[in-house]
C-alpha cells in the first residue's frame, strides 16, 4: 500500500477511533421523532398490500435495491427481502440474482453465492451473477476463486468483461503497473458496456490509477461517471482528501449526511479544516455506529 493510501487510512482511523468508544443516545421522550421517512416509501409499503406476483415482486424487489444503492439507505434492501419472503424458496434465475444481489448488499456472503451458484448451475454464462460473484470473492481476499469466475467471462459475447474483470484481480496483487497499462488498453471498449458496467470499470481502474499515484488520470476517470451514487462520491472524496482538497471534499458531500460512507469523509475533511461542525459530524457517527453495534451490524466497519 502506497504512503497516499496510509495516510487516508490514518485520518479515518483517527475520526472512527475519536467516537467509537461513545455511548449510544437514548430518547428521553417516548414522543420524540427520530427521523421522517420519504414519502415514497410509506406509498410504496403501502402498495404491498396487495398481493403481487413473483414477477410483479422482482420488479418491485429491484427498484428496493435500486434506491438502497443510491441511497446507501439498508432499510429499503429490508423492503426487498420482506416482497421476496413468499419465494424464498423459489429457483428462479431473476429470484436468485436479486436474492444474492440483496445478500451481498448486506455483506452475507455466503447466502450470495448459494444463490449465485445455484443460478449459474442453469445458466452457466450468466455475466451479472459471475462479475457479482468475483466481486464477493476479492472482497473476502480469494484470487483465486475470483481468477476463476473471471475465466468464465472470456465468451465471444463477454470477452471485453472478462478482460476488464482479470485486468481487475491483477491490480490487487503484485502487478498493479501492469495490470494499469492493460487497463489503459481496455479503455476504449468502456464505451461498449451498458451504464452499471462502465460504473463498475471506471471505479476500478480510477481506484487503481489512484494507488498508482495517478490522481490526475483518476479523477478523470471518476468524472466519467454521474456523481449520484455514494460508491462514487466516496471514491472522488478518498481522491481529493489524498490530495488535501478537504474544502472541495465537503462541498460536494453537504446534503450526503444521511449516508454514513459519506458522513465519515465529511467529517475527516471537517476535521482537517477545524470547522464548526467538526463535533456534530462526530456525534453523529457515534450515534449511528452504536446503533449498528447494538443491532449486531458491523456493516460501517468496512470503512
Amino acid at each position: 500500500m502506497g504512503h497516499s493510501s496510509s495516510c487516508l487510512l490514518g485520518a479515518l482511523f483517527a475520526v472512527f477511533t475519536s467516537i467509537a468508544s461513545a455511548a449510544p443516545r437514548i430518547p428521553n421522550d417516548i414522543n420524540e421523532v427520530l427521523e421522517v421517512l420519504p414519502a415514497k416509501v410509506t406509498l410504496q409499503q403501502s402498495n404491498t398490500k396487495t398481493p403481487l406476483s413473483q414477477e410483479q415482486a422482482i420488479v418491485q424487489a429491484q427498484q428496493f435495491v435500486k434506491i438502497a444503492s443510491e441511497s446507501a439507505d439498508p432499510r429499503y434492501l429490508g423492503y426487498a427481502q420482506a416482497l421476496l419472503q413468499p419465494w424464498s424458496k423459489t429457483q428462479q434465475v431473476d429470484m436468485l440474482l436479486i436474492r444474492a444481489r440483496i445478500a451481498q448488499m448486506n455483506h452475507h456472503f455466503d447466502d450470495a453465492l448459494k444463490d449465485l451458484n445455484a443460478l449459474l448451475i442453469q445458466e452457466p454464462q450468466h455475466s451479472e451473477a459471475l462479475l457479482l460473484k468475483t466481486a464477493i470473492y476479492l472482497v473476502r481476499g480469494e484470487s483465486g476463486l475470483a481468477e476463476k469466475s473471471c475465466q468464465q467471462l472470456r465468451q465471444l459475447s463477454t470477452l471485453a468483461l472478462g478482460l476488464i474483470c482479470q485486468a481487475q484481480i491483477q491490480a490487487f496483487g503484485k502487478d498493479a503497473t501492469q495490470a494499469y497499462q492493460k487497463m489503459l488498453k481496455l479503455n476504449a471498449l468502456a464505451t461498449t458496456l451498458d451504464d452499471a458496467q462502465q460504473e463498475w470499470f471506471y471505479l476500478a481502474f480510477g481506484d487503481l490509477a489512484m494507488r498508482l499515484g495517478n490522481y490526475q488520470q483518476a479523477e478523470h476517470l471518476y468524472q466519467q461517471i454521474p456523481q449520484k451514487q455514494p460508491a462514487v462520491l466516496a471514491a472522488i472524496a478518498d481522491l481529493w482528501l489524498l490530495q488535501k482538497r478537504d474544502a472541495e471534499v465537503k462541498t460536494l458531500l453537504i446534503g450526503h449526511e444521511q449516508q454514513d460512507a459519506l458522513l465519515l469523509r465529511l467529517a475527516i475533511a471537517e476535521k482537517n479544516l477545524a470547522g464548526k461542525q467538526d463535533y456534530f459530524y462526530q456525534k453523529t457517527l457515534t450515534e449511528r455506529f452504536s446503533a449498528l453495534r447494538q443491532r449486531g451490524d458491523e456493516s460501517h466497519l468496512r470503512e
